[in-house]
């Protein structure tokens, strides 16, 4: 169905994106996943769409995030 083609290719983008974030900031999955979802929540956005923002490139360009807030845990370096 078309529902689960979607939801498939959400978890895919999600996954990607976690993929993203763990090599530019040399952390866990599960820090990355985490990164990602505390960003979904700052922004009040699915996580999908912030998963698709940083596969795109619009989000986590050079450590900071599109709303201008630094990446979690490096406010304090």
């Amino acid at each position: 169905s078309e529902r689960m083609n979607d939801a498939i290719e959400a978890n895919r983008e999600i996954s990607v994106a976690v993929g993203l974030v763990m090599a530019q900031r040399a952390v866990s999955r599960r820090v990355a996943y985490e990164t990602l979802r505390q960003q979904a929540r700052r922004s009040r956005r699915r996580l999908s769409d912030v998963a698709a923002a940083i596969t795109s490139g619009a989000e986590l360009t050079y450590g900071v995030e599109a709303d201008g807030v630094p990446p979690t845990g490096e406010a304090d370096r």
